[in-house]
């Protein structure tokens, strides 16, 4: 999964309570103990809210909004974000303004509104370039490229991703490093381009180590678990895979944890085990539905109903069809055109591999071939190259074995 930068509103509130809350959003984001930054933060707000209007007050809310999002709770996460930005707004403080519209715009792109999400990172990325923060101009062109990453919309966030890097390294800022790193592994994983993939990767998990992120290896080690169950080497893939799980679990992660779980049951299918592949994305696609996560809810469901296709079970194609044409519907409604092209692959591989038996008499070559030319077109123009070689030769498989 890519990765967003997030970052606290770095005011000027009494120094004590800005201690407190800049060591709340260390724990939440960096060591990802919720629990124990939610208690500095219930204490901080005690303290200082006798004065509703101020800096920290707004900072401290802000901050509480991040360690909701972090776990999960978007509901209460977007409160906390609404309230911080109303008395910035009140005490017409930029800086904060820009701080609680780059959190909100992530918070709405893991719920999969991306234009809602797009219109708060355009608003903080305007702020940041007025007030000439190049720190903050950099985390905000890297969340617009991760916006342009879900919508299919690859060679425009490659753009973002790299120009965040830049900043990142003129800065000196190891985590935007890292993260950007992870982002531009994640493109050209996208794009097929797997050795550039894993030296990004590999770079991004050497980062998150040193800095102590264990949510960045948590996710470098997803990611480089995906990369290597597309290659096929199954020991290095497993490898990375548990080590995510292991880590994520401790830091109640529920969105990277989901993708662990659905490249866990991807892994699975692989290894011709479809029965731990159906188990895995259920645990997958369950923590996706508790946090309200469209791209992991997407990404768990295509795991599912290809598991249940894997068990080359006559009876469990129907269920299978039932669980990749829902990811259609949710990538249509939310404008995931790469996902979208992804699962059209997917349902056509599912027909062809069943055509010719009694379920799938109805379902003629000619609707596989449309699931397979939508696929291809998108993958085309959104520069996917590995994804537009692997639809690409099953319809010429298709065209072959009539």
């Amino acid at each position: 999964m890519i990765q967003f930068c997030e970052r606290e509103g770095n005011v000027d509130p009494p120094i004590f309570s800005e201690i407190l809350i800049d060591y709340a959003f260390l724990l939440s984001t960096g060591m990802s103990d919720y629990d124990a930054a939610k208690e500095i933060m219930d204490n901080v707000l005690k303290r200082i809210d006798k004065d509703k209007t101020s800096e920290v007050y707004a900072y401290g809310l802000n901050t509480v909004g991040v360690i909701y999002r972090n776990r999960g709770d978007y509901d209460k996460a977007l409160k906390y974000f609404r309230e911080a930005l109303k008395v910035y707004e009140m005490i017409n403080d930029k800086k904060g303004i820009g701080s609680v519209c780059i959190n909100t715009g992530a918070l709405y792109a893991d719920k999969g509104k991306l234009d809602e999400a797009l219109k708060y990172f355009k608003k903080s990325l305007k702020i940041s370039q007025e007030m000439g923060d190049k720190k903050r101009i950099g985390m905000t062109s890297s969340n617009i490229g991760i916006v342009y990453f879900n919508k299919g919309e690859l060679n425009k966030a490659l753009e973002f991703f790299k120009k965040d890097l830049k900043i990142s390294e003129e800065i000196e800022d190891k985590r935007g490093i890292g993260i950007n790193s992870n982002n531009i592994g994640m493109i050209y994983n996208s794009i097929g381009e797997l050795d550039e993939a894993l030296t990004y990767l590999k770079n991004y998990l050497k980062i998150a180590a040193e800095i102590g992120d264990r949510k960045g290896i948590g996710n470098a080690c997803n990611n480089l678990g995906r990369i290597y169950t597309t290659l096929e080497k199954v020991d290095d893939a497993q490898k990375f895979l548990k080590r995510a799980e292991k880590i994520l679990e401790k830091t109640g992660n529920k969105i990277f944890l989901s993708d662990t779980y659905a490249l866990l049951s991807e892994l699975g299918i692989l290894k011709g085990n479809y029965i731990s592949a159906i188990e895995f994305a259920k645990v997958a696609l369950k923590l996706a539905e508790e946090i309200g996560a469209k791209e992991q809810k997407i990404s768990a469901l295509r795991a599912l109903g290809k598991a249940l296709a894997s068990s080359k079970q006559k009876e469990k194609l129907e269920e299978a069809v039932f669980y990749l044409q829902e990811t259609i519907s949710i990538s249509h409604k939310e404008e995931m055109k790469f996902e979208l092209a992804k699962s059209l692959y997917e349902l056509a591989k599912v027909y062809l591999f069943y055509r010719g038996t009694e379920n799938v008499k109805r379902e003629t070559v000619e609707k596989i071939l449309r699931y397979l030319k939508e696929a291809e077109k998108i993958f085309q123009k959104i520069g996917a190259g590995l994804w537009l070689k692997k639809t690409q030769d099953l319809m010429w498989k298709l065209s072959n074995s009539q």
